[in-house]
């Protein structure tokens, strides 16, 4: 078994993060604390991996990924543990410091499951076609604070915070978070990515509510769906 433990101090967040062992290559772009999670700190690491001479390679939020690619992901530690793709030899344990102070003067709270509105949209996706990565890379496009990832009965999730929804009048605020689930082990082929959407609205100095949505908070929420989704067509090759 091989196997080090890196620690990687803010202060050296200046100079690129470079992690290396015998065959592999890690490199942090950015560690900040970007939301809370029942009173806890979430973390969005974002970090390129290359595990040589290896085509899968196994983390616990995303089962078996591809051994070379990039990550952007919300995670309440920053300890990344790399295994082999079956879980008997452990690569590498990267022990994160954050590199920064957080995206916002005040980090969000993540949202309640209970707010998600059932499927809203869905998108097939090939299953010879690995899609963590690529997935989360599309999240990443639309939340720049990436997405919680997590395993839950063969399921992969990905939920996001709350962004803002554009071409609005003025006298309304809007915001929309996702929720997205795919199985680990599709029995199908192309299988459905589905998409869940919780959608806030405020006029100026009130309160966020979940109900009464407007007709025009409604449209500008259908029309990110509809930008999102086609962007994760992009991301299957179906387009």
């Amino acid at each position: 078994m091989t196997w080090c433990v890196v620690g990687i101090h803010a202060q050296e967040a200046k100079q690129p993060q470079v992690v290396t062992g015998p065959g592999y290559k890690i490199v942090a772009r950015s560690i900040e604390k970007s939301a809370i999670l029942n009173g806890k700190p979430l973390y969005t690491l974002s970090y390129h991996f290359d595990f040589q001479n290896r085509d899968k390679i196994f983390l616990q939020e995303f089962g078996n990924i591809e051994a070379s690619g990039e990550l952007s992901y919300m995670s309440p530690s920053k300890v990344v543990e790399f295994w082999s793709r079956d879980q008997k030899e452990k690569l590498a344990t990267v022990e994160f410091q954050e590199t920064g102070a957080s995206r916002a003067t005040e980090v969000d709270e993540m949202p309640s499951p209970k707010v998600f509105l059932p499927v809203t949209r869905q998108s097939s996706w090939p299953k010879n076609l690995s899609a963590q990565t690529k997935i989360l890379k599309v999240v990443s496009q639309h939340y720049p604070t990436g997405a919680r990832a997590w395993i839950e009965n063969d399921t992969q999730y990905f939920e996001t915070l709350f962004e803002p929804l554009g071409s609005l009048p003025r006298r309304i605020l809007g915001q929309i978070a996702l929720l997205i689930s795919f199985p680990t082990a599709p029995n199908s082929d192309p299988y459905n990515i589905n998409v869940q959407a919780a959608i806030q609205e405020r006029r100026r100095l009130e309160d966020w509510r979940s109900n009464n949505i407007s007709p025009e908070t409604t449209s500008s929420a259908e029309t990110f769906l509809g930008l999102f989704v086609a962007d994760l067509e992009k991301a299957s090759g179906a387009q």
